[in-house]
């Protein structure tokens, strides 16, 4: 079932969508992590209505969190009112980081040719569902965008700089290949403020626990949700 049809009556989620992935498959996928950013939150600041949090899952995380960070500091981005004055942040007023941390060490592998590929992420990502590689065209799907995915987090510089809102951090107790031990290398950057909540769960558990998820989500979010019923 699609996370939106879990969320409670008061939380519309909005997925980001990079080039490259699923109903954007055709086309050519970002070049960097900065560049993807910078995109999505040009989308966002045009169509987000406040309260609004981001949440970011594995590359997701890291995305949303560079994201946060341009929305919350680039005036420029959000529309003028009245008297032509930007409405600059804070925003948004929640961000929510799961499975991945501020640097990415791991061996670069996105170069690779796809058999080479196909065994490193065997290799690396052991939880991956063994149907992903083993049923006729699936691995012909997700190779690309997995390979475009890597290239994003092999290319980025390390996160630096503080984040512009409160933070929740999301770690999967079973996670090896995102440790929720290293979840607390956020924390230089999470000047206002952070919680961190550890799930009985491995790296690949977003979907088949996504009831959990929102749980969280939900239980951070509650006040923006009490005054957005209110208004």
């Amino acid at each position: 079932m699609p996370i939106s049809k879990l969320a409670p009556p008061w939380m519309d989620i909005a997925p980001i969508q990079l080039p490259g992935r699923e109903g954007r498959r055709t086309e050519p996928p970002e070049s960097s992590l900065e560049s993807a950013a910078r995109a999505a939150a040009t989308a966002i600041a045009a169509d987000a209505e406040r309260p609004f949090a981001l949440f970011g899952h594995s590359l997701g995380g890291r995305l949303a969190a560079r994201v946060a960070q341009i929305l919350g500091n680039d005036a420029a981005l959000w529309p003028n009112d009245a008297d032509g004055a930007a409405e600059a942040g804070p925003a948004p007023d929640h961000l929510f980081i799961s499975a991945t941390t501020p640097t990415y060490r791991a061996a670069p592998i996105s170069h690779l040719d796809d058999a080479a590929f196909t065994e490193a992420v065997r290799a690396r990502f052991t939880g991956t569902p063994t149907a992903i590689f083993d049923t006729p065209g699936v691995w012909d799907i997700y190779r690309p965008t997995l390979r475009a995915d890597l290239g994003l987090l092999e290319t980025a510089p390390d996160f630096t700089g503080a984040l512009p809102c409160p933070v929740t951090l999301i770690g999967g107790r079973q996670d090896a290949t995102a440790p929720a031990a290293r979840l607390s290398d956020w924390g230089p950057h999470a000047t206002a403020g952070s919680t961190t909540c550890l799930l009985d769960v491995d790296h690949f558990a977003l979907r088949s626990h996504a009831q959990a998820y929102l749980d969280l989500i939900g239980e951070a979010l509650g006040p923006a949700a009490a005054r957005k019923q209110g208004s």
